[in-house]
């Protein structure tokens, strides 16, 4: 196997993870239980005991009013695209191994700052529902986790794509003159 190549593909399998937690947490309700009557996502809110199903947060939501709601689907929705366009330069940059398409480090760092905005949405999140109201029961569910989950999945595989480029197979040319 040549050298960095391990990295290469080790950083691939992390980014599906990473995308397919992504999508999952994005996509579900579970991210904060209230009192076991509800839970609130990104998008819907869906009661336990189905009486009233599921809703969309929308404007006339008070969840949809705030702000810091809207930067928290922008980062984890941003996030996720970036997770997307990295996982697919990684694939064909090993596709096209040796070929201008074959960029590790760029897809590395477009991972690395998908890693960043997905973490962002999930640390503002926290910051804005950390405290629960007094009386009633909250915490955060299983979408919540695998967000974070996915944050640090993209942070090791955009580690692991730039370490490939650095170990050595990917090198400029030393018989040419760079700005000479």
């Amino acid at each position: 196997m040549v050298h960095g190549m391990g990295f290469r593909i080790a950083g691939i399998v992390l980014g599906f993870c990473a995308l397919v937690f992504a999508v999952v947490s994005i996509s579900s309700t579970s991210w904060l239980s209230f009192d076991g009557y509800w839970e609130d996502g990104l998008f819907r809110r869906c009661w336990w005991d189905w009486t009233l199903g599921c809703k969309q947060i929308g404007p006339e939501d008070p969840a949809d009013s705030r702000m810091w709601f809207h930067g928290v689907r922008f980062c984890s929705l941003f996030g996720l695209l970036l997770v997307f366009a990295a996982f697919i330069m990684a694939v064909v940059g090993l596709a096209k191994n040796g070929t201008a398409a074959d960029m590790p480090l760029v897809s590395g760092i477009v991972m690395i700052s998908a890693g960043l905005l997905l973490l962002c949405g999930v640390i503002v999140y926290t910051a804005y529902t950390g405290d629960p109201v007094v009386g009633h029961i909250s915490h955060y569910g299983w979408s919540y986790i695998l967000e974070w989950i996915a944050a640090g999945l993209a942070f090791i595989s955009g580690g692991l794509l730039v370490s490939a480029w650095d170990s050595g197979y990917y090198s400029y040319p030393t018989d040419k003159k760079i700005l000479a």
